[in-house]
């Protein structure tokens, strides 16, 4: 242990080591990681939309080629298959569209909180990254408001702005342009989250509609049938 600890002071001591191990350096480290963690949490995100390819095929269950079935038992089982299928895809957007909350919203509130609770260290001389009338609140609270504030304006687009709508006594400082701009970057990722879960819904109301339609003429040619 002894060798360990008097070959990192040696390192430590070298240009190069203290060139590489310097507070600047930590925070190029730490500024990296936190790029690298948001491009991650929007990839991640990005892949929860592929349920979108994945209910296209189970629309294709309700154009199966060949003959409607006619038999009682036949129809019974297509029924069933369809609410099957129906309840899937259902299951699986929900699924998908926590997946997207966690990713795409989660993800880059924990990072920017991260930012905005560690600016002092990471972004040294820069002014505070948001502001109220009482000055920048130090408080975990206060930032979790600004940040869900910022989701609730991100994701309604101009909608809060052209009513003065929003729930948080903090607002992000222009003087500090770089939480600004994570701030617009933070609200636009909230925006096309918004949009790519509510187009999702839309995708599975649309084929839960056509599968009640199925299931209604099938439920009709049954009563023929029997």
């Amino acid at each position: 242990m002894d060798m360990v600890v008097d070959g990192w002071l040696a390192f430590r001591a070298s240009g190069f080591g203290s060139a590489v191990t310097s507070v600047e350096a930590q925070r190029i480290y730490a500024w990296i990681a936190l790029a690298l963690g948001f491009v991650g949490f929007v990839g991640l995100a990005r892949h929860q939309l592929k349920i979108l390819d994945g209910f296209r095929e189970s629309e294709l269950l309700l154009r199966k080629p060949g003959r409607a079935p006619k038999r009682p038992e036949s129809i019974d089982r297509r029924i069933a298959e369809l609410h099957a299928t129906r309840d899937r895809a259902r299951a699986q957007a929900f699924l998908r569209a926590a997946g997207l909350l966690v990713l795409g919203i989660g993800g880059p509130s924990l990072l920017l909180f991260t930012i905005i609770w560690s600016h002092n260290w990471l972004l040294p001389g820069y002014a505070d990254p948001v502001a109220g009338a009482a000055g920048y609140p130090a408080s975990i609270p206060a930032i979790l408001t600004f940040l869900a504030d910022q989701v609730f304006r991100g994701a309604l687009g101009d909608v809060p702005e052209v009513f003065g709508l929003g729930f948080a006594p903090l607002e992000n400082n222009p003087a500090n342009l770089v939480v600004s701009g994570l701030v617009a970057i933070y609200r636009a990722t909230a925006s096309l989250v918004s949009v790519g879960i509510l187009y999702l819904f839309w995708r599975i109301w649309r084929g839960s509609r056509e599968v009640d339609r199925v299931v209604a003429a099938l439920a009709r040619a049954r009563e023929v049938a029997a």
